[in-house]
């Protein structure tokens, strides 16, 4: 799933497809136009359009000239090696380059004069052993496959303010919504911060987190201290948060979010986060789809007011709290940072276009298997520290008293030293932070595995084999059956 987005069908030949969806093996060509009917009982055709054609998924200029071009660069090797030693050979060689100059003239009639496609300078460059696809079928090739492995259950959505997305998501988790078990928050940040400035807005919300909380406790010291870190947070978001309000060429307010985002079942309101945490700087989160009653609730609000409901507030600031795409940037980062062909295909505006990488990076099994051994790797055997800017020592491990010894300059005479007190970070694994080193017992007092589904993602590159039913099915002893031939 993650070389999903690449825009990239590796399985795809040029050819078949094009011939398959277009010509019929009669010769008769097909798939070109549709019949409609007015009111009136007029009846018409037009040509089909993009979405509507067979291979409407694919960047359809380069796929036609993959065709052509596959085929072009047959018929020159039958030309040069086909033999044609004697007068049969040579009436053969003939008629086959004659039938494959047809068929490229028969893809090239569909594709500049039915579709009206035209080539471009650099669709001889494409590779025929896959095509690239559309960015709108990718990303609902993505979330679909997504939503396969997820289990069944509530799901909740974090994603950035992607202009595609609310032409696709209501579609794949369409049933999700259907019965009210869906949940989709969007955020965006300033990626373009320099250090400097984050470390001022960071050091900024800090200093005013501070002062919150020691309000909070001046006020009532004795449910401060029994809240948690994350329950300290989310008051703080609820007291200090704002709708986020955009202006016009005018100067005018207006909706921040963009224009797809400002679908009629969409919330209008956005809010700006007061947090400065984990790279996302002025961050802003929206709610393009929530439970059908916040939904109606937040519809009926207007961009730029106020939420006033406590409850409401309360459940916006948790929303706010939890959206953030941190522990999945970081692991993906680390992917393309050790792993060279893991790395994305294509690159910033500074680059003069895409880039493929050669190897095996578009062999879904061979790249499956690399991040399941990397995932493995990174999840277990891979400590580091975790210092979440709101916490004061939730990350760090005192350092045991004791002495050293020092040289006195000058001479040889040694005394000792106290060791300062200083802390040192407490490095553990994404694995040790969700409890898998934890011992558990049951009530009988045997010992209980831990579960790996809460740190492992769903094994799926072991669909239908024994290793999938027994996480699937953790109370059947596998041993007692036989795989299935």
């Amino acid at each position: 799933m993650f070389r999903i987005d690449v825009d990239f069908d590796p399985t795809v030949d040029p050819v078949t497809l094009v011939e398959e969806s277009y010509i019929h093996p009669a010769g008769a060509a097909v798939n070109l136009r549709k019949s409609y009917e007015q009111k009136s009982g007029f009846h018409f055709t037009a040509p089909l359009m993009a979405f509507q054609r067979p291979t409407g998924r694919f960047e359809e200029h380069h796929l036609f000239a993959a065709a052509k071009h596959q085929l072009a660069i047959f018929c020159d090797q039958m030309e040069e090696r086909m033999p044609s030693a004697t007068q049969t050979q040579i009436q053969a060689k003939d008629a086959e380059i004659a039938r494959i100059k047809y068929r490229i003239e028969r893809i090239n009639e569909i594709h500049e004069r039915y579709f009206n496609v035209h080539n471009s300078e650099r669709d001889h460059r494409m590779p025929f052993s896959g095509i690239m696809t559309r960015d709108v079928y990718t990303k609902a090739a993505h979330f679909h496959v997504l939503r396969e492995q997820l289990p069944a259950g509530f799901i909740t959505l974090v994603t950035e303010q992607e202009a595609i997305l609310p032409s696709v998501l209501p579609h794949v988790f369409r049933e999700e919504i259907q019965k009210d078990s869906f949940r989709w928050i969007a955020m965006t940040f300033d990626k373009n911060a320099t250090k400097p400035e984050m470390e001022n807005r960071v050091s900024t919300y800090k200093a005013e987190l501070k002062r919150f909380i020691e309000a909070l406790r001046a006020s009532d010291p004795v449910a401060e201290a029994t809240m948690t870190n994350g329950e300290r947070m989310r008051a703080f978001i609820a007291a200090t948060m704002k709708p986020a309000i955009g202006t016009d060429g005018a100067g005018n307010p207006r909706p921040v979010q963009s224009h797809n985002f400002q679908q009629s079942f969409m919330p209008m309101i956005w809010i700006a986060s007061p947090l400065q945490t984990a790279g996302e700087t002025n961050k802003i989160v929206g709610f393009p789809l929530m439970r059908s009653k916040r939904r109606t609730e937040l519809k009926a609000l207007p961009f730029d007011a106020e939420i006033a409901n406590p409850d409401t507030r309360a459940a916006v600031a948790y929303h706010v709290w939890s959206a953030t795409l941190q522990p999945v940037s970081t692991f993906f980062n680390s992917i393309r940072e050790r792993i060279s062909f893991a790395r994305r295909a294509g690159g910033k505006a500074a680059r003069s276009g895409p880039s493929y990488i050669n190897g095996a990076a578009f062999n879904p099994r061979v790249l499956i298997a690399l991040l399941n051994i990397f995932r493995i790797h990174y999840n277990y055997f891979e400590p580091r520290q975790y210092m979440a800017p709101w916490l004061e020592n939730g990350g760090i491990a005192n350092m045991p008293q004791g002495e050293i010894e020092k040289r006195i300059p000058g001479t040889d005479t040694f005394v000792p030293f106290k060791k300062k007190k200083v802390a040192r970070p407490l490095m553990r694994t994404p694995a040790m932070r969700l409890g898998i080193q934890d011992v558990n017992h049951d009530r009988d007092g045997n010992l209980k595995e831990a579960s790996i589904h809460r740190v492992l993602y769903r094994p799926w590159i072991f669909w239908g084999t024994p290793v999938w039913d027994k996480f699937e099915n953790r109370k059947v002893d596998r041993r007692t059956l036989k795989r299935a031939t």
